[in-house]
């Protein structure tokens, strides 16, 4: 059913810091939806290179600029872009990633259901290089999970990408204060929470490209994401089972420690962790699941 002219169906949040490179690509595949009931709200957090100039280029009523003066958390600018938002369903969209045309379509023709919370599909991971693959390699080759998918997204991460994602507004917008205070994972804080909740609905073919480039994550960054990721897994560990909190705990200290042996300063700290807190058979076996994958990729269709 379509919203009325000041309460869209679905409101795409585009946040934007010194996207000019690629900014206009991730505008043009909004407007590309096939699905027309949406509004566009870009909130631009303080770039200093094209990227106003480039969003206020745009002449649709749809679209609608926010700023930030002064460069902001991603999570207070995601709060700040959601509380602006009108539509019943929220779907985020990065400056570099493309929504494919019937993306909102799909989703919306599954979101009828009120027990639905989110409703995802599939990533293709893409480079500038033109190399291609399916961002979630764990379901490459099998169905995506519906219904109630709080445990998977425990036992197998965040196994898809925030610009694949619409999520029921009313399920999120008692979440915006804390949704501030997460530095970096805010994607799969308000995936917990909105599974422990709501059910799930999956679109299997791809609807979004997610692209790879040096800007997406650093090494300091990455510590802190681990960090951050251990915390939300002990805050949902009561409604998992003990076992996969347990493994995942490891594969998670595991990959901490990695991150702190990259650092001179931090190189004895990471060595404890690993042996203390993480598991070495899961460290070892990592190249040689990644060379499972990319033989089984020549001679096996993705789904």
């Amino acid at each position: 059913m379509a919203g009325s002219p000041t309460s869209p169906k679905v409101s795409a949040i585009l946040n934007a810091y010194n996207g000019e490179k690629y900014l206009r690509e991730a505008i043009d595949s909004v407007i590309a939806q096939t699905f027309p009931d949406w509004e566009l709200i870009i909130w631009d957090n303080g770039s200093v290179d094209r990227t106003l100039e480039i969003a206020s280029s745009y002449d649709d009523p749809r679209i609608r600029i926010c700023r930030s003066e002064d460069l902001q958390s991603l999570g207070k600018v995601r709060s700040y872009a959601i509380r602006e938002a009108r539509g019943e369903w929220i779907a985020f969209i990065d400056h570099d990633d493309i929504w494919y045309p019937r993306k909102l379509e799909k989703q919306v023709a599954l979101a009828e259901d009120p027990s639905v919370g989110i409703v995802y599909g599939r990533s293709v991971r893409f480079s500038d290089g033109g190399r291609r693959r399916d961002f979630d390699h764990r379901h490459e080759f099998s169905a995506l999970p519906e219904g109630r998918i709080l445990e998977n997204l425990i036992a197998q991460g965040s196994f898809f990408t925030m610009s694949c994602a619409m999520m029921r507004r009313s399920a999120i917008e008692h979440l915006l204060d804390e949704l501030e205070s997460i530095d970096l994972c805010q994607d799969y804080f308000l995936f917990l929470s909105i599974a422990e909740k709501y059910t799930a609905r999956a679109i299997e073919g791809p609807i979004c490209h997610y692209r790879i480039h040096p800007g997406n994550i650093s090494r300091v960054r990455a510590a802190r994401m681990h960090r951050e990721i251990l915390r939300l897994i002990d805050r949902w560990a009561p409604h998992v089972d003990r076992a996969i909190v347990r493994r995942r705990k490891r594969v998670f200290q595991t990959n901490l420690g990695v991150a702190e042996l990259r650092r001179p300063s931090t190189f004895g700290r990471g060595t404890l962790r690993i042996v203390r807190r993480g598991s070495v058979p899961y460290l070892l076996s990592r190249p040689l699941a990644r060379g499972a994958r990319a033989v089984r990729r020549r001679v096996q269709l993705p789904r």
